[in-house]
């Protein structure tokens, strides 16, 4: 976050939206995410809204301004993909492109990999993934909103195809 304010250094943005929103996205997810593949396309579609909703309850709940509450309700609800309107704030632009650069990282890769190796699922969603990185990578490899995220997922991505290829075997 450091690197990219100082490469959008002209940037106007609400850093209490911006950093409640980063703390509070994917709460929801790590305390419902079932790992099996109904409950990761239900989490992956539902969870914008459904992190939205937790984060405004509990700011409600703590006193927060509604004014801030309803920013952050838009942020989170807006920030995973897919979305079929534009995100309208920088700060919902902001969250979208960090969590995607966090979402394919080196680190994430590693979490993935040690999950399948210790998963009895692991044998089975490992062939699963020779078919689809293609599809992976793509997805690593979509439109981001400021040129800062762009340049830093084409620093990171030869090193992440790398390792999708290893890991798909």
């Amino acid at each position: 976050l450091d690197r990219f304010i100082f490469e959008n250094k002209g940037l106007k943005i609400d850093f209490g939206t911006l950093l409640i929103s980063i703390s509070w996205h994917d709460i929801w997810r790590a305390r419902n995410f079932k790992p099996d593949l109904i409950g990761a396309l239900r989490s992956h579609f539902t969870e914008g809204r459904n992190a939205a909703k937790y984060a405004a309850e509990e700011m409600t709940k703590a006193g927060f301004d509604q004014a801030l509450i309803d920013s952050v309700r838009y942020c989170v609800d807006k920030h995973p993909d897919p979305q079929f309107s534009k995100r309208e704030t920088v700060e919902s632009q902001i969250l979208h492109d960090l969590d995607h650069l966090d979402s394919w990282s080196e680190e994430r890769l590693h979490e993935i990999k040690g999950y399948l190796e210790e998963s009895s699922k692991g044998k089975y969603v490992l062939p699963l993934l020779k078919r689809v990185k293609g599809t992976i990578l793509s997805k690593a490899n979509h439109k981001y909103y400021f040129d800062s995220s762009q340049r830093e997922r084409d620093k990171r991505f030869p090193k992440f195809a790398k390792q999708v290829a290893e890991l798909s075997g």
